[in-house]
């Protein structure tokens, strides 16, 4: 799920200039002009209610109508990867440089640290093809639930979300138990706090009716990590715990999960779920599977040093953190928060 600051500074671009250029060249008649620019600024309108799916079709639809149109073309850039979509973001971006259209610097910056823009370009080509034989696939066999679904996967990684979300629901008309088509929904639900709750039943059906085998493990633990991120976002401490935990017996070695789940062993307003000992044990574990690469671990890490105690090396994993994103809105008030804790467990020794 997209980490919220990361998710503000994206909608800053795109609601305070990022979208702010002209249009280089008029459509062909007035009915067009209110169609497209009637899209564009619902588009805006579901950014800010942080429905990213639903803002992204309709910017699609407003370039669609008007191809020239570089803010539409702009806010796919931006939509994409607040969706996780950093492939199609990094065509949209390609688009913009062929316009002779400046990218903000910030946003590259943020895009890079997601996928290069080398990957982007090699996955590109297997997203397309997998598109073309599902559609095919699909069109042979109209009655088949599972090829609807793969269907609305494809058109979800190609960023048809619109189109992804039919086809998914369509699976499901089909079969109601169908698990890619749940897992999809769940995942275009999950991150949008207005659907959010929406997101939860679709997960959950989708473990249920899950084939436990090793092509689907990775599916399944990024589901127990999606369903404690929205217990955990909720305020439901132990239902996110239980998730985590069930997904860490599929893969132990999942550090976004070790991560979230350390967090709250450090910091639940439970008492009986505290652990302290338990959350330095999965945050330092996290820190080793992510190599010490990612702020948000080693903010964790933080916090569970902070929580056994170890004040000292609280304050220098928090310093790494700030060092490696600079630019949180965190981190400062976390490292001074370890560093009066160090200043009075040394004034207090003898």
């Amino acid at each position: 799920m997209p980490n919220p600051y990361y998710l503000r500074s994206i909608l800053s671009l795109i609601l305070g200039g990022f979208a702010s250029c002209c249009v280089l060249s008029a459509p062909p008649s007035a009915q067009e002009a209110t169609d497209y620019a009637t899209h564009f600024n619902r588009g805006q309108e579901l950014l800010r209610q942080m429905r990213f799916h639903e803002s992204n079709a309709e910017f699609r639809e407003a370039a669609r109508l008007n191809p020239q149109y570089l803010p539409a073309q702009q806010a796919l850039a931006v939509t994409y990867a607040l969706n996780q979509n950093f492939v199609m973001s990094w065509k949209q971006v390609r688009l913009l440089r062929q316009s002779h259209v400046d990218v903000p610097k910030e946003f590259l910056q943020q895009l890079s640290a997601s996928l290069s823009e080398a990957e982007a370009v090699k996955q590109l080509e297997d997203i397309e093809k997998n598109l073309a034989a599902s559609q095919q696939a699909a069109a042979d066999h109209p009655d088949n639930a599972a090829l609807q679904a793969a269907l609305g996967t494809a058109l979800g990684k190609a960023g048809d979300y619109s189109a992804s979300q039919h086809a998914a629901e369509s699976a499901l008309v089909l079969d109601p138990t169908q698990p890619e088509a749940h897992l999809l929904l769940g995942r275009m639900l999950g991150p949008e706090p207005p659907n959010s709750e929406q997101a939860i039943p679709h997960i959950k059906l989708y473990l249920q009716h899950v084939a436990r085998i090793p092509e689907t493990a990775k599916d399944v633990s990024q589901a127990y990590w999606m369903l404690g991120d929205l217990y955990r976002h909720s305020g439901r401490d132990q239902q996110a715990l239980q998730s985590y935990e069930e997904g860490l017996k599929t893969s132990p070695d999942e550090a976004s999960v070790l991560n979230n789940a350390a967090w709250i062993y450090a910091t639940s307003q439970d008492a009986s779920l505290r652990n302290p000992q338990k959350a330095l044990a999965y945050a330092r574990k996290a820190v080793e599977l992510s190599k010490g690469e990612k702020a948000t671990v080693l903010d964790t890490l933080a916090e569970a040093l902070y929580a056994n105690g170890l004040f000292e090396e609280a304050v220098a994993s928090e310093q790494k953190a700030i060092a490696l994103d600079p630019q949180s809105e965190p981190y400062p008030d976390q490292l001074k928060k370890f560093q009066a804790a160090q200043r009075q467990a040394q004034q207090s020794r003898p």
